[in-house]
Formats: structure tokens, C-alpha cells, sequence
């Protein structure tokens, strides 16, 4: 699902990815309780921690 302006947002968040990523489609799966991930074509970008509204990079989301 594409986000404009690389605004992501659903019913339960919303939060700033990156202008890069602007009108792209970007990947949500809910991991956890609360945590989902982040992914972008075939690269796992990081974790989005609802509770806490805090996003965790993976650091080696393009070494794979």
C-alpha cells in the first residue's frame, strides 16, 4: 500500500518513514504484540514499536 509524502499511517499508528520513500509501497507485518516490521520491495528496513512510537533500524537491511 503506497503512502504519500512517506506518511505511514493506519488506524492504530502513524509515523514518518522517509521522503525517499515518498508514494512508494511500503510493507507493515505485525511481528508481536505491537511490533511490526517495516520492509520496502525484498529489504526488511527495521522494527515499528507501537507502544513505545519508536522506530529500530535493522543496520544490515541492504547487505542480503
Amino acid at each position: 500500500m503506497p503512502w504519500k509524502e512517506s506518511n505511514v499511517t493506519t488506524e492504530r499508528m502513524k509515523f514518518f518513514l522517509s521522503s525517499v520513500f515518498g508514494g512508494q509501497p511500503i510493507g507493515l507485518n505485525e511481528v508481536d504484540d505491537d511490533l511490526w516490521l517495516v520492509s520496502f520491495m525484498d529489504y526488511d528496513l527495521g522494527y515499528y514499536d507501537l507502544k513505545e512510537r519508536e522506530f529500530a533500524v535493522i543496520d544490515t537491511a541492504f547487505l542480503t
